[in-house]
């Protein structure tokens, strides 16, 4: 994994194609800002950071890819011939890191949505950035390629140890709540769903098909009071103005963000778009609602809340390495919106100082979708192009426990393993008279 600054007057991977073993997979990134942590280093000052790393390959596989069109057909195609005949295809790939530069912006949510979809377990990160390169397979032999316009990246199959977490920040403008990990003062009492083809949708366009239908809240019960309220009694409540209107329903980890559009707040309630899944087709009745602002304390409380919570569920295992992929927004320079130089980075160092870490501030992050207020650190599936969050992929494992493994040592078995080692010496011995002799 291969992280360039855009002004980088070297190219690593073409040196890597060139001298690196034929096995060698190559993929990289040129972006305006990268980002090293290592021995207890941070560094975004850099023109290069390099990440390698080795995988059994007896239970694993790694495939790097270039989508020249804007759906994964081909992708799906090399990845069906790639599994393992007694594995599943939709099982075995489990991890997929996806670049996007260039054109390959305008249907990157499609590509991600697509492969989410055929892959609903896997895990989806990555980012877009300036430019690339990619190792591809050609026949019996891999070719670099130059990437400027699309999406490229790797996929990883088998038993690939990665884990993602991912941070933004927000600040409930109801009641100035910067974690929002207690629940809300306001539960949804009554609503409707409206249709693209029905009367009162708000919308419109020439390819209705690409429409989703869309919740209007008419009622919200204010748990303080016990009282039924018009939800324009909680947007009056608010102290700042709002972005952003998160929902937690009962089996969601966190508040789901709907961006406020000009059409969100209606004289006779609020009006969310649905994402059109099947699980989404039942409204939303008492699900916490609440308004929300994007806050740089917020940001920064969420951020080391999260990376706290990383830290204590990963005492008994091993952290490798690590990637990220954080917003332009975020950093590096400490003029952005959250004040501090590097401060994903530096958060991260402060949790896990001998970990080294590798990455680039992005145009948009690719990840899990980011929740307020959420619980359980690790998240996988439901991967999007958002913006304003990092997204951290970690290579973690268990300790390996001295006498944890096991051993064949019945007679026949250690009679072959003595018998074999004979051979070999023999064969040596024959191979050393021969080279005297000549």
């Amino acid at each position: 994994l291969v992280f360039l600054a855009s002004d980088a007057e070297y190219d690593l991977c073409s040196y890597l194609d060139q001298n690196g073993p034929p096995e060698l997979v190559t993929v990289g990134v040129k972006a305006p800002d990268i980002q090293a942590n290592m021995h207890q280093n941070v560094e975004c000052d850099i023109d290069a950071c390099l990440m390698m790393g080795t995988m059994p390959p007896s239970n694993t596989n790694v495939i790097p890819f270039n989508l020249s069109g804007q759906t994964c057909r081909t992708l799906m195609k090399t990845l069906t011939n790639s599994t393992p005949k007694t594995e599943d295809v939709v099982e075995f790939w489990k991890v997929f890191i996806l670049y996007v530069c260039g054109d390959g912006y305008y249907h990157a949510e499609k590509i991600v949505s697509e492969l989410q979809s055929r892959f609903p377990n896997a895990t989806i990160v990555g980012g877009v950035c300036e430019c690339g390169n990619v190792s591809v397979q050609k026949g019996t032999k891999r070719n670099l390629e130059d990437v400027e316009d699309g999406v490229f990246g790797l996929a990883f199959g088998g038993d690939v140890p990665v884990r993602t977490i991912v941070s933004r920040g927000m600040k409930s403008v109801t009641s100035g709540d910067k974690l929002s990990l207690e629940p809300s003062r306001w539960l949804v009492h009554d609503v409707e769903m409206t249709n693209p083809e029905d009367e009162s949708y708000p919308l419109h366009a020439d390819d209705d098909s690409a429409l989703k239908p869309m919740y209007l809240v008419r009622s919200i019960m204010d748990k303080s009071s016990g009282q039924i309220v018009s939800p324009n009694v909680m947007f009056n409540s608010a102290t700042d103005q709002p972005e952003f209107i998160g929902l937690r329903c009962n089996q969601m980890d966190g508040y789901e963000l709907h961006v406020i559009h000009s059409f969100s707040i209606q004289s006779d309630g609020i009006m969310l778009m649905s994402d059109g899944s099947s699980e989404e087709d039942i409204p939303p009745i008492n699900a916490e609602i609440d308004f929300f602002a994007l806050d740089s304390e917020a940001c920064l409380q969420d951020l080391d809340h999260t990376l706290k919570s990383l830290k204590l569920q990963t005492q008994n295992d091993v952290i490798l390495g690590g990637m990220m992929f954080s917003c332009n927004g975020r950093g590096p320079e400490k003029s952005c919106m959250l004040r501090t130089e590097m401060a994903d980075a530096g958060c991260f160092q402060k949790y896990f100082p001998r970990v080294c870490l590798g990455g680039f501030y992005a145009g948009g992050e690719i990840g899990p979708k980011a929740l307020v207020g959420k619980k359980h650190v690790f998240q996988k599936g439901e991967a999007c192009v958002q913006a304003f969050t990092v997204v951290f992929a970690l290579f973690v494992v268990p300790p390996v426990k001295p006498g944890s493994f096991t051993f064949e040592d019945s007679g026949s078995n250690v009679h072959e393993f003595v018998q074999q080692k004979l051979k070999e010496r023999s064969t040596i011995s024959r191979t050393r008279m021969a080279q005297v002799t000549k």
